[in-house]
């Protein structure tokens, strides 16, 4: 019987556990950007499940550097416990609503940190450290079940 952490289906959770050896945690980072439907391209009023912090409200600080939000973000985090691997999350808004030039700036930023072996964001993406590189695949909806959602891919 596979170990599913007591649950009844496979979570990113006991995945990680599984490849890392321990609990990944999560670092809420701000990337700076907004959305098309707050900048006026698709609407300016938001998205009914958005905050009006973007559902960043827990995320660094978006005038901070990515670099600056991770260690700030670990510090809290090291401070309730014992923690070395992380996800490096980017929550606010639309966090590939940027160039792609930008994008890669701050997710390479992001995964410069030894400690951080996933890169998310928001948007239906999963990258996870595998042999020493990174891999991004983004998921069919038939995959998930969750409509595209993102999952790692340790190719």
């Amino acid at each position: 019987m596979t170990d599913w952490l007591g649950k009844p289906y496979y979570s990113l959770d006991a995945y990680l556990k599984k490849t890392f050896g321990e609990k990944v945690y999560k670092l809420s980072l701000d990337g700076g950007m907004t959305c098309p439907n707050r900048d006026g391209t698709c609407g300016d009023r938001g998205c009914i499940f958005c905050s009006a912090g973007g559902s960043g409200d827990f995320a660094g600080d978006r005038n901070k550097s990515i670099p600056e939000q991770i260690r700030e973000q670990k510090s809290l985090l090291q401070q309730k416990r014992p923690v070395h691997k992380f996800i490096a999350y980017f929550q606010a808004y639309t966090n590939t609503y940027a160039p792609v030039e930008y994008l890669e700036k701050i997710f390479r930023e992001a995964i410069s940190d030894e400690e951080v072996v996933v890169l998310s964001d928001r948007n239906e993406t999963g990258l996870l450290r595998g042999r020493g590189s990174f891999s991004v695949r983004r998921a069919e909806p038939d995959q998930t079940g969750l409509g595209g959602a993102g999952t790692a891919d340790d190719a």
